[in-house]
C-alpha cells in the first residue's frame, strides 16, 4: 500500500471525490469549510499529500472525504444543512458515501446521501449490497432479495441554527485511548469525546450500527 507499491500505486492514480452527471461520489463526507477549493484542486492537494506527505494535510483529516462523517451520523436536518451549500457549490443533486456502515443501503439527509456501507466484514456482520443507479431511480440491491427502491426526493431547505429534537438527548463517552496491561484488564483515558446514542428513552441498547428504533436517527460510531 506504499506509494511505490502495487496497490498504493494505483490507489494514488485515482481521485478521492468524483461528480457523475448530479451525484458526488466519495468515500466519507466533506465539510463545507472545503467549499471554497475545486473538486480538481481537492484531488490535486490529496493526491500531492498522499505523495508527499506535506501539502493541504487537512484534507486528510477529519473534515475530508476520507474520514467526515458529518453527513452520516447527526440528525437529518443537520445532515441536510451541511449538505446543501456542498451541492450547491458543486451543481449536485445527491452524494454517494461509504466509510460509516449502515444496515442496508440508507438514505439519509432526506434523501441527499446515499450511505452504501453495509458493514459486510465479520466484525459488523453485515450483508453483501449493490447501489443501482438507473432512469428508474435509486434501488438498493441485495442477495435473493428483489431491488429496493429507496427515497432520494427532497427539496432543500434553509440552514437552521437548532434541530427539534423530540427526544431526550442520551450520549456515550468515547476515551479518547485505551490501554491494555500485559496481565489483563483494560485502562481507558484522555479526553475523549461525547457521542449521540439515540433520542428514544425507551432504547436501552444499541451496537456499532445505526439505530433502528422509530426515532432512531443518531449514529453510534
Amino acid at each position: 500500500m506504499s506509494k511505490s507499491g502495487k496497490y498504493g500505486k494505483w490507489l494514488r492514480g485515482h481521485n478521492a471525490v468524483i461528480k457523475i452527471n448530479d451525484v458526488l461520489f466519495l468515500h466519507a463526507g466533506l465539510n463545507t469549510q472545503w467549499i471554497t477549493l475545486s473538486l480538481d484542486r481537492i484531488n490535486a492537494d490529496i493526491r500531492k499529500a498522499l505523495q508527499t506527505g506535506r501539502g493541504r494535510g487537512g484534507l486528510l483529516g477529519s473534515s475530508g472525504p476520507m474520514w467526515y462523517r458529518g453527513w452520516a451520523s447527526q440528525h437529518a436536518a443537520e445532515v441536510a444543512a451541511q449538505c446543501d451549500p456542498v451541492f450547491k457549490k458543486y451543481g449536485v443533486k445527491h452524494a454517494v458515501i461509504g466509510h460509516t456502515p449502515q444496515r442496508g443501503i440508507t438514505p439519509l439527509g432526506n434523501g441527499r446521501v446515499l450511505a452504501i456501507d453495509t458493514g459486510m466484514c465479520a466484525y459488523y456482520g453485515g450483508t453483501p449490497a449493490a447501489l443501482v443507479i438507473d432512469k428508474g431511480g435509486y434501488h438498493a440491491v441485495y442477495p435473493g432479495r428483489k431491488p429496493v427502491a429507496l427515497k432520494v426526493d427532497y427539496k432543500p431547505t434553509a440552514a437552521k441554527s437548532q434541530v427539534n429534537i423530540q427526544y431526550p438527548l442520551r450520549l456515550r463517552f468515547r476515551p479518547a485511548y485505551t490501554v491494555y496491561p500485559a496481565y489483563g484488564g483494560s485502562t481507558e483515558g484522555g479526553a475523549g469525546t461525547f457521542e449521540p446514542l439515540c433520542r428514544n428513552p425507551n432504547r436501552s441498547t444499541h451496537d456499532n450500527v445505526r439505530c433502528d428504533c422509530p426515532a432512531g436517527d443518531a449514529f453510534v460510531a
